[in-house]
């Protein structure tokens, strides 16, 4: 293929090679790294910072930021040269600017997540955690209780300009065309934390279930599953309260995750006392469960 002048082809560099080694890629990676791909044919290019934090455009020899020149290459300088040049201006300095309004990457939110759950968990007031009855001893009450956990979580959630995700509770998929060709129509998880409309950004399916009930663990474990293997969220989490939620109640969810033949690493937390955070407990991962996780 003939190139036009200025232009070179990346595969002939070790460069493009150096650039893969270190995890970068191009327009169909990652978000969280650096892109870079042809606006067409063999350019002018477009460079991508992480999280979508600066786009800078390389025409011929030439580096541009929001259609400022600010790099040309020097003699003897190629292509390369230049497309480095846009890390350098980036960490330089505008990084430190910009990282106020740049939301949070999804490995930071795997570490955030789990905060908000233990210190949300944790903040439930014992009038949800179990509900008085006139005449009767207080019952558990899965809804009221996971009313009052969506709203401490949300009290706790991070501003828009700082999370792309969005918590939502009791989500209803029946009608949602593309979830009825993945077989997830139907369900109505508890909690999840996702980007709605973008496939690509759906984190965390969360079912939570009293420790005196676990009747239903199995649809219950299908759902988690299946949000994992088809609808690609992250993470699924499975929150059992109650006085009940010890080591006893976990292990019947791995027994009955074994018997489903699950092997989707599906979180196991636990929260037997009110006041407390819940913490995790265990990953279900199939035939070989890691406790403690």
């Amino acid at each position: 293929m003939k190139l036009r002048a200025g232009y070179q082809s990346r595969d002939e560099q070790p460069d493009q090679r150096l650039w893969k080694n270190l995890g970068y890629g191009g327009k169909t990676a990652s978000h969280e790294t650096w892109r870079y791909w042809p606006q067409a044919g063999t350019g002018p290019w477009i460079i991508a910072a992480p999280l979508e934090a600066a786009e800078y455009l390389q025409e011929g020899l030439s580096l541009f930021y929001r259609d400022e020149l600010i790099y040309e290459a020097k003699e003897g300088e190629g292509q390369w040269d230049v497309t480095w040049q846009a890390l350098a201006h980036f960490y330089g300095g505008l990084a430190r600017k910009l990282a106020r309004d740049v939301p949070m990457s999804t490995r930071t939110w795997m570490d955030n997540l789990d905060d908000i759950l233990r210190e949300a968990t944790a903040a439930v007031d014992p009038s949800y955690f179990t509900l008085d009855i006139a005449g009767g001893e207080a019952v558990f009450r899965e809804r009221v209780y996971c009313y009052e956990l969506y709203h401490q979580m949300r009290q706790l959630w991070p501003p828009k300009h700082e999370c792309r995700f969005l918590l939502s509770g009791e989500v209803d998929k029946s009608g949602h065309m593309l979830l009825q060709e993945l077989g997830a129509d139907g369900t109505k998880p508890d909690l999840l934390v996702h980007r709605p409309g973008y496939m690509e950004d759906n984190f965390a399916i969360i079912e939570v279930k009293h420790s005196i009930a676990l009747e239903g663990v199995r649809k219950d474990l299908k759902t988690l599953d299946l949000f994992m293997r088809k609808v690609e969220y992250k993470r699924a989490i499975y929150l059992i309260y109650g006085r009940l939620a010890t080591e006893k109640a976990a292990a019947k969810i791995a027994t009955e995750a074994k018997e489903l033949t699950i092997t989707t690493p599906i979180e196991v937390w636990l929260q037997p006392e009110c006041g407390k955070p819940a913490t995790l407990f265990s990953k279900l991962a199939g035939p070989h469960d890691v406790a403690g996780a």
